[in-house]
């Protein structure tokens, strides 16, 4: 709710929350079920804050009213074409992909709350490579990679079939929503090429056994090093298996592309096609090895988990990724029996009484709290951070080739893509090349952000402006020329860019009472750390023996949320 003259119930609150970011609305509704008297406030008029959606029109305000305090800044909008419904749209902050083995996933089925999103198959990553990359060939040698050529690898050839474990859930999803109520008996490996190509420079990356064995890119000598590589990222975090546990060990700090190179000698296409996997901001060279197979365990462990698309290893959230979540657990909260109101700031907070908190509030009414939790945009403790270039482009067409299913038994087709420009892929008019990395994830119309017979392509990349923007669009360029759809074009774009923490910090800060959440991480995939903090705060105020039950319900209140969420043919 957001009204001036609106009346607060009460004026004394045990939690007084500020913001409805990813985390003060998922500690919202943890409180609120946990029968803490909360009170949500956020001076927007919209949810979500630093992760919200909008509307064309909505994000046009939005870039044009940035207050000097937000991440936010140097923010650019423009209409190519006429929108003939701009208000129709769905365009978010935040589209984070949420890993199948991720936390997240894991906490929302253990209270019960996958039914309330819709969700979506994150298909194929694809890393634009010319027949030249291809061509150019490592000149490091030797290594102990050849030595550990991976026995998936061979059973693949071999034609065996590979088996997975069924994983039924989301009772209640969506009609448009992936089926992830069963498993699918798997076809034979086959002696057919499992990776696509779009336009001769999208490439599919290969990220399972069945993709080494069959890519039409690799010499058997990559595919040797690269098996040893894709066993050392399910092994080395096993401290029982020595081998690959002392090799991360001893270089944990060394470059993936040093490592790449001399450990398991590849070729300098297959480390870029393996650093896409990252998501990371960082260049290969730049990217340490600890911190790159942090990211590829995640996805190794998550790709063919998935019931219905064995190729797909993440999901998405339809209509807005994390604003969603952010909307269904501000609801969770008000459901539960907290109070949410937008429009409402904290123009200052003072010590009261018997140690309660003062909150004066934007509206001109003063409220008491235990406890408060309040959101920063200070990118860390030192002050330090580094800053993204991102952009939002509506396209006049649905590119169904991004969208197209990878195997013939997938029930589903994806309804996002990952695309990754890797280092030296791009060159602006001024000829600067591009050092890092740019993605760019795309959505389809069922996710529920564009109308029917368009996208919408969100990049990301660590260039700075204006030289970020011009290489986002060259990418956006490249792309479509790749697809090639004809008359696609550009109908809406809105480039930014958005500061973060320098590295993540595990220690939330704290006045007493006051606690300041740290910001999301830069990461495109959604961060785990980000549960993990609100874990501990919760923690704090509510005591380590209600920790178990964080975020669930009592019957009662899963009765309101179901008539909350239209379910009513649920409730006995």
């Amino acid at each position: 709710m957001a009204d001036d003259d609106f009346t607060l119930p009460s004026n004394e609150w045990d939690v007084l929350v500020c913001g409805t970011g990813v985390k003060p609305s998922l500690l919202a509704a943890a409180l609120s079920r946990a029968g803490k008297r909360v009170l949500q406030v956020d001076p927007n008029t919209y949810y979500g804050s630093d992760s919200g959606a909008f509307s064309v029109d909505e994000l046009e305000t939005w870039a044009t009213t940035l207050p000097p305090d937000s991440p936010f800044s140097h923010a650019t909008v423009e209409r190519m074409i006429e929108i003939a419904r701009p208000r129709s749209y769905t365009l978010t902050l935040a589209p984070h992909l949420v890993y199948w083995s991720s936390n997240l996933l894991e906490l929302l089925r253990e209270v019960e709350m996958t039914s309330s999103f819709s969700w979506q198959a994150v298909g194929s990553w694809w890393v634009y490579l010319t027949e030249e990359d291809v061509a150019a060939r490592s000149e490091a040698g030797g290594g102990i990679g050849g030595a550990l050529v991976d026995i998936g690898v061979k059973t693949v050839k071999a034609g065996g079939t590979v088996r997975r474990k069924a994983g039924g859930w989301n009772k209640g999803r969506k009609a448009a929503s992936v089926d992830l109520s069963g498993m699918p008996e798997l076809q034979p490996a086959g002696s057919t090429p499992t990776l696509r190509k779009l336009g001769g420079v999208l490439r599919e990356v290969p990220s399972t056994f069945e993709d080494v064995a069959w890519s039409p890119d690799l010499q058997d000598r990559d595919r040797g090093y690269l098996g040893g590589f894709l066993r050392f990222v399910t092994k080395c975090s096993d401290p029982t298996d020595t081998k690959h546990y002392t090799l991360l060990k001893e270089h944990a700090d060394t470059s993936l592309a040093e490592f790449l190179s001399t450990v398991y000698p590849l070729p300098p296409f297959t480390i870029a096609s393996i650093h896409s996997l990252t998501l990371l901001p960082t260049s290969p060279e730049k990217t340490k090895l600890r911190d790159a197979v942090k990211a590829l365990t995640t996805h190794m462990n998550s790709t063919g988990r998935i019931p219905d698309i064995r190729s797909a290893a993440a999901l998405t959230i339809a209509y807005g990724g994390s604003a969603e979540l952010c909307q269904v657990w501000s609801r969770g909260a008000a459901v539960a029996g907290g109070i949410n109101v937008l429009a409402c700031g904290v123009e200052s907070l003072t010590s009261g009484d018997d140690s309660k908190i003062l909150a004066k509030l934007t509206t001109r009414q003063t409220v008491t709290a235990d406890w408060v939790l309040n959101t920063t945009h200070t990118p860390s403790t030192t002050g330090t951070s580094f800053t993204l270039s991102k952009g939002i482009y509506i396209i006049t067409s649905s590119l169904p080739s991004l969208f197209a299913k990878k195997f013939q038994d997938d029930r589903v087709s994806p309804n996002a893509v990952v695309l990754t420009f890797p280092t030296g892929s791009l060159i602006t008019e001024g000829g600067e090349k591009n050092n890092a990395p740019v993605y760019i994830i795309a959505h389809s119309s069922a996710t529920g952000e564009c109308g029917h017979g368009e996208c919408v392509l969100y990049t990301s990349t660590a260039h700075l402006q204006p030289s970020g923007y011009e290489l986002s669009s060259l990418a956006l360029s490249r792309a479509l020329q790749a697809v090639g759809e004809e008359g696609a074009q550009v109908a809406f774009a809105c480039n930014y860019t958005q500061s973060f923490p320098t590295t993540a910090s595990e220690t939330t800060q704290s006045n007493g009472p006051v606690i300041a959440l740290n910001p999301l991480s830069a990461d495109l995939a959604f961060d785990d750390e980000a549960l993990e903090e609100c874990k501990r705060v919760y923690r704090r105020i509510v005591g380590e023996e209600c920790l178990h039950g964080f975020l669930e319900m009592t019957e009662e209140m899963r009765r309101q949320h179901m008539l909350a969420e239209g379910e009513e043919e649920y409730l006995n």
